[in-house]
């Protein structure tokens, strides 16, 4: 029983103005930038593959049970429930949300997490964009380059390094000094 999401969450769980306070960021260049890594942590934490494993902010999500009985829903805190097709009875125990339905149905459930552990979420969240905002110049400078040999290096760019083979640059051919070329 895979669930597919009918409805995101409108809300975010932190602005964008709450993360450029904590981030101490006065200035509007990064917002873009802010704001993906924002999304980036949401998408990481919620929804049934984020690494909570339940739904942070009020959003809906269906799943297709293909016969009459008691069904465990893939979320903890599943608020409410409508079925497509009969009766549906939501239930909860200690490992989460039961639906009983009285004929095959698919189930369309409103979920969030419980309200008093979002202030714990939100700081998460926090952590995490404050951690890839500042180590993203770390990130860019570990990329990996793949560079080869041809014959030929007419038209190709040279890549520039030192006697200890370390990268120092790179350089367009038309750039290129006739020591580069070579």
């Amino acid at each position: 029983m895979i669930p597919r999401r009918v409805t995101a969450p409108t809300d975010q769980i932190v602005s964008l103005s709450d993360m450029k306070a904590h981030l101490r960021v006065m200035h509007d260049d990064e917002d873009l930038l802010i704001s993906s890594l924002i999304d980036a942590a949401t998408a990481h934490m919620d929804g049934w593959r984020g690494v909570l494993g339940r739904c942070i902010m009020s959003q809906q999500w269906a799943v297709d049970c293909p016969g009459a009985g008691c069904w465990r829903m893939p979320f903890p805190d599943v608020l409410s429930v409508a079925a497509s097709a009969g009766t549906a009875t939501l239930t909860h125990d200690s490992l989460g949300s039961i639906v009983s339905l009285s004929e095959a149905a698919t189930v369309t459930m409103t979920v969030q997490m419980p309200l008093d552990a979002l202030p714990a979420v939100q700081a998460v969240v926090k952590l995490l964009v404050a951690h890839w905002f500042e180590q993203r110049e770390a990130v860019t400078a570990a990329a990996t380059m793949v560079t080869t040999t041809v014959p030929d290096p007419t038209g190709y760019g040279r890549v520039l390094r030192t006697q200890d083979r370390e990268v120092i640059g790179i350089v367009e051919e038309v750039d290129a000094t006739a020591s580069q070329k070579a």
